[in-house]
């Protein structure tokens, strides 16, 4: 009987309910003495089906962690900058330290710097003041990992060329849920592998032809959409990616039976 083929999986994130009090109880009675508040305790719940379903790579958080990359960007009050950006790290830090309790070298899921909807008052110019955002963003990081983290998914919907440029690296990740092929053409340039999702295997032939596309996190498949992609691509570079847009457990359960 043939072995049957087992992908690696990789969470990029999702979103996590605000956890009942009874919930954040059995948290407290499991960690004595965590230093966490209610942000931390949602990421921590985003973290527990992709451990409990066994994903290979998980990653905690979504767009709701973007309210703590606003706190955490110093110069702002309610989401305007009005100062030169400047990094507060601990809460962050916090985060980082809970779930790096849970598993060794966790990711964090967050939007990219343009997701966040700051309003620039001080710089007065778009330039400089995504380029102040994006050093910011860069230390903040950098504590993370300090701390744990093993590096970050960040989440956009339009990929920017100087985000790629100045964020990505092999610690930063930048997801898009569903990139159209100018989407694609900036984040190849920065960044492999490659998530798609499975609702475009047919698109797989052409990119790899036009860019040399080597490995393909594939989003959400069907396990016929899998068997297609195996057609095109050598298993041993064909891999499950999955944002959680809600019932967590079972959606990764089903994506960790692949």
């Amino acid at each position: 009987m043939a072995t049957r083929l087992r992908l690696e999986t990789r969470g990029y994130g999702g979103e996590a309910a605000i956890p009942p009090l009874s919930r954040l109880a059995e948290r407290l009675r499991e960690r004595p003495g965590i230093d966490a508040d209610l942000t931390t305790f949602r990421l921590l719940e985003s973290l527990r089906p992709q451990l409990t379903a066994g994903i290979d790579i998980v990653a905690a958080g979504g767009a709701f962690y973007a309210d703590r990359w606003r706190e955490a960007i110093g110069g702002t009050r309610h989401g305007v900058l009005r100062e030169a950006p400047f990094p507060e790290p601990d809460a962050l830090v916090m985060d980082t330290r809970a779930l790096a309790a849970e598993v060794r070298a966790p990711f964090a899921a967050m939007p990219a710097p343009s997701g966040l909807g700051l309003v620039d008052r001080h710089f007065g110019d778009p330039a400089e003041a995504g380029a102040a955002i994006r050093d910011v963003y860069g230390s903040l990081m950098r504590a993370m990992r300090d701390a744990g983290a093993a590096g970050h998914v960040l989440i956009v919907s339009s990929p920017a060329d100087e985000e790629l440029e100045d964020l990505a690296s092999p610690f930063t990740f930048f997801y898009c849920p569903d990139p159209d092929p100018e989407a694609i053409a900036v984040l190849l340039e920065h960044q492999s592998p490659l998530a798609l999702p499975g609702k475009r295997v047919a698109e797989l032939a052409v990119l790899i032809d036009e860019y040399g596309v080597r490995t393909v996190y594939l989003v959400d498949p069907t396990n016929e959409e899998v068997a297609a992609a195996l057609e095109v691509l050598d298993p041993d570079h064909l891999r499950i990616g999955g944002f959680c847009p809600g019932d967590c457990d079972a959606y990764w359960q089903r994506l960790a039976a692949f």
